[in-house]
């Protein structure tokens, strides 16, 4: 049984993130979508609420599970008995980065293996910053998200003080 984790931070999902997962479940026999807790950053959502927002997103998708994880990719792969990763590029200059992962998780274990999916041309301009700051500023992000994350986006935003970025007319 093939089973493969596609990890990322998913601050927040975005539509091309559902487009690679979809993909992903497609070719393997079991994804775990896996929700990095990186404590250097300051994300949006806390990763109860990132994971909980994937599993609505995902719910529909039979062999898709949701978790979170704190430190190596790969620590997490080989606990789940992983031996694929799944990798969205959405350009050229991705590519740079995510081979010198894939060699290095390949490295640290050499049961895995990386896949990389090519972003759907029609998503790849988006990220989750393209959503962050567009929805910071009052835009319409309906095209980018589903309305589950649509409406917790908003919602953060909506919290925030104007002094914070929130968007007077949002």
């Amino acid at each position: 049984m093939a089973i493969a984790i596609y990890p990322g931070s998913f601050d927040p999902v975005t539509r091309g993130h559902l487009d690679i997962i979809k993909r992903a479940a497609k070719i393997n026999d079991h994804l775990i979508v896996a929700v990095l807790i990186n404590s250097a950053k300051h994300p949006l959502f806390t990763i109860e609420e990132r994971v909980a927002l994937l599993q609505e997103c995902c719910k529909d998708i039979p062999n898709v599970t949701v978790e979170s994880f704190d430190g190596l990719t790969v620590d997490f792969a080989r606990r789940r008995h992983a031996t694929v990763m799944v990798r969205g590029l959405r350009a050229v200059t991705d590519f740079e980065n995510e081979i010198q992962l894939a060699q290095t998780n390949h490295a640290l274990m050499p049961g895995i293996e990386t896949v990389f999916l090519a972003t759907s041309i029609k998503w790849s301009y988006l990220s989750s910053t393209v959503v962050k700051e567009a929805a910071r500023y009052g835009s319409d992000i309906s095209k980018f998200v589903t309305p589950n994350v649509e409406k917790a986006v908003r919602a953060k935003f909506d919290a925030l003080p104007p002094e914070n970025g929130k968007s007077p007319c949002g």
